[in-house]
């Protein structure tokens, strides 16, 4: 979000960028010698205090704001001191000096998972290939059904498009935050503004039929609830009028929860930062008359609920007093209302990421505050000389949130559009640049698929959120506008079209509790067209009754293996990793089940090269024969059998691009003299003892898919296969007829 202090031509309410926390201690001119004791002995108690280094990084990166700016080298070092002494990576320096929420603590320094987040910069001479299916380009618009998915995806929603009493005093007659997106201008090269709304045009929340129309729009394109900012202050609520006529209108047919944005108001967006508009007056009291004030939306049919359980999200747990013990008053009072309890999120704003401390039941991701990116303003082209804001890389963004571990705790994750709030700042705003519809979908789908397979999860709190809805003058809207037409939706709908009612048996298959036969099999299929060499594998083995562990990409894929293996354990993966991450995932399943040889094929297309179908075929023929499967039950010792022809020495050619970052993955499983050889092709037999360091990897540690022909994490791990067999004490070994190797 970035909630505007008044919803004005001014910043978000609050701006997760830009802005300096009203509330802070230290005031702007205090002397810097005074600033650095206090800091240096705050950092010193913090040394054994992990719980209160968000806040503590919170308040450094205020004073780095300040006009101290000579003092931000210091603050930076005392910033990595703090995490280094308690094992995790230094920050990054552009998103700290910039005042961006601190980012998520990767693992400790020395872990793999931090190496190769800390390698991801790629080789620019590195062959690409067309890889998506998501149009960067004008979408039309396209009918759809309105499918029930799991996890559940649930826009941020802001009802401000309307004129109100207070904006009319504050910022004149007849004020939208329409105004400020109408009058932006593009400020560097390849910069997308204004964004101009079309299907709707520049509405009126007043008008019921508005509301209706974008509830059918988005149920179309499989968007499953608004989550709506609510404007309260101290029994004041701001903004109320489209939430009014929502509630009365069944025809608004959507499902909805709110998100208290419960900060003061003030003239930020001018400087003003001192002067408060409206302001909260959190109390006891407050709160109970908040919830009280709530119960209408509470009881509607509409409203999203978690077993039973009205959702409501807080945009700033941290500045409510006691607010563990006023989650635990309003979970009495939903009782009172008849509700089971409450459930609340924290979302994960200015260093709040624990929702634990405040007895909440879940954290929400709210990006841009939890993005991390490099600072690239400088690189921009035919950049405005007036601009003194700062331009981040959307790329960045997305890699990061990506590949960040995993916490202790649950945390529902956000997508972020394309952000960029110019239109109220001018050339001082903050924009994430390089922003595509097909990076936006790989976030979105890396964020389904790991709700989707998260088990200490419920059937209900499955959520999934965007961010956001109808964000204009953040540049960050589902919505269709001139240039994109409906291609942020036509995305959305295309990730999630993988996560209907249908594809729930494919989502999260069980565990196998044992196994049926002494051979397994491990397909990996994202190209259709494989598929017939993947099912004539399966054919020429089948007379072994093999157990058959197949994932897919897509639901379409889901149902084309079932039809063809009945008996097949399928599930739907992220696109990440190529056959690699996803053989990874089911090795993890399946590796203390006993299997005595377990069959690793794909659906390798090699589309880079003529040759590519042809290599799959060889591969598939030589491995997927009773020959190749006796010599690995029949040699006790071969822990790796792969054709022959693609067992092949590794080479400057081979390790140019990919060298590096296979030493690095080496060092952390702790192989010493890793270079021999490896099975090009990644498809082998194996036996699961002889792989056991892999499943010390994990499945986060991969990049979104990037089209890359060599150099990624997948590579790396490719040509490790035979380093991590021998280092378990087996041999390797190929099988077949002799052809000339496949470097890739």
């Amino acid at each position: 979000m970035a909630k505007i202090s008044s919803r004005g031509p001014q910043e978000g309410l609050p701006n997760p960028v830009t802005r300096l926390a009203e509330s802070s201690s230290i005031e702007r001119e205090t002397p810097v010698s005074s600033r650095q004791k206090e800091y240096a002995d705050l950092s010193d108690a913090l040394m054994s205090r992990r719980a209160e280094l968000e806040r503590v990084e919170a308040e450094l990166l205020e004073l780095r704001q300040s006009r101290v700016r000579q003092t931000i080298p210091i603050w930076q070092r005392l910033i990595n001191r703090i995490r280094t002494a308690l094992g995790w990576p230094a920050a990054a320096e552009n998103m700290m000096s910039r005042g961006e929420s601190p980012t998520q603590p990767v693992t400790g320094r020395n872990s793999l998972d931090y190496q190769v987040l800390e390698f991801m910069r790629y080789d620019t001479r590195i062959e690409r290939i067309e890889f998506s299916t998501v149009s960067d380009g004008f979408v039309p618009h396209a009918y759809g059904s309105r499918d029930v998915t799991s996890p559940r995806a649930i826009a941020f929603y802001l009802p401000q498009f309307h004129p109100f009493p207070e904006n009319d005093l504050w910022w004149g007659k007849g004020f939208t935050e329409w105004t400020n997106v109408g009058k932006a201008k593009p400020l560097f090269q390849g910069h997308h503004q204004p964004h101009c709304p079309i299907h709707l045009g520049y509405y009126d929340l007043r008008i019921p039929e508005v509301m209706e129309e974008q509830a059918r729009l988005a149920r179309e394109y499989l968007i499953s609830g608004f989550a709506y900012y609510f404007y309260w202050f101290d029994r004041k609520v701001l903004m109320e009028k489209p939430l009014r006529q929502m509630l009365e209108n069944e025809n608004v047919d959507i499902p909805f929860c709110m998100i208290w944005a419960n900060e003061n108001w003030t003239r930020r967006w001018d400087g003003q930062e001192d002067a408060v508009l409206i302001a909260q007056k959190h109390s006891h009291e407050d709160s109970r008359a908040l919830l009280e004030y709530l119960r209408p939306y509470f009881e509607s049919k509409r409203y999203i609920k978690v077993d039973g359980k009205p959702v409501l999200v807080v945009y700033r747990t941290d500045i409510i007093p006691a607010m563990a013990e006023t989650a635990a008053m309003w979970r009495e009072q939903a009782k009172e209302f008849g509700f089971p309890g409450l459930y609340l999120i924290s979302a994960q704003t200015f260093g709040q990421r624990d929702p634990r401390r405040y007895g909440f039941d879940a954290a929400l991701e709210f990006p841009p505050h939890t993005a991390a990116s490099r600072d690239i303003t400088e690189k921009m082209e035919d950049l405005d000389p007036r601009f003194t804001g700062t331009i981040y890389s959307y790329d960045d963004v997305v890699t990061n949130a990506v590949m960040r571990p995993r916490d202790d705790f649950k945390v529902l994750p956000t997508a972020m559009l394309s952000w960029d709030n110019t239109p109220r700042k001018g050339s001082r705003g903050t924009v994430f640049a390089g922003f595509s519809a097909s990076r936006y979908a790989q976030w979105l789908s890396a964020n389904a698929e790991r709700v989707a397979k998260d088990s200490s999860l419920s059937a209900e709190e499955k959520l999934i959120f965007v961010n956001a809805w109808n964000e204009w003058a953040e540049g960050a809207h589902l919505e269709p506008d001139q240039r994109h037409g409906y291609g942020y939706l036509e995305a959305t709908r295309q990730v999630l079209s993988n996560y209907t009612t249908e594809a729930a048996h494919y989502l999260a298959p069980p565990i196998p509790s044992h196994r049926r036969s002494d051979i397994a099999l491990i397909f990996h299929l994202h190209y259709e067209e494989a598929w017939p060499d993947l099912l004539l594998a399966h054919q020429r083995l089948e007379r072994h009754e093999p157990d058959v562990f197949v994932t897919v990409t897509s639901l379409a894929l889901a149902k084309l293996v079932s039809n063809c293996i009945p008996t097949a354990m399928i599930e739907i993966v992220d696109n990440r990793g190529r056959d690699i991450r996803p053989f990874l995932m089911t090795y993890a399943r399946i590796a203390q089940l006993g299997y005595r040889a377990v069959g690793k094929f794909h659906g390798k297309l090699s589309v880079y090269r003529e040759d590519g179908p042809e290599l799959r075929t060889k591969l598939i023929e030589d491995l997927a024969s009773d020959t190749a499967l006796n010599v690995l039950l029949t040699r006790p010792q071969l822990g790796l059998l792969t054709a022959r022809g693609a067992l092949i020495d590794h080479s400057d050619k081979n390790l140019t691009f990919s060298g590096d970052l296979t030493s690095r993955v080496a060092n952390g499983l702790g192989l010493k003299n890793w270079k021999g050889t490896f099975p090009a092709g990644s498809m082998f037999w194996f036996r699961p003892e002889a792989l056991t360091p892999l499943l010390s990897l994990n499945s986060d540690m991969f990049d979104i898919e990037r089209g890359l022909v060599d150099g990624t994490l997948a590579h790396a791990i490719e040509r490790l296969f035979c380093a991590v067999c021998k280092a378990s004490s087996y041999e390797v070994d190929s099988v077949g007829a002799p052809r000339p190797p496949s470097p890739d």
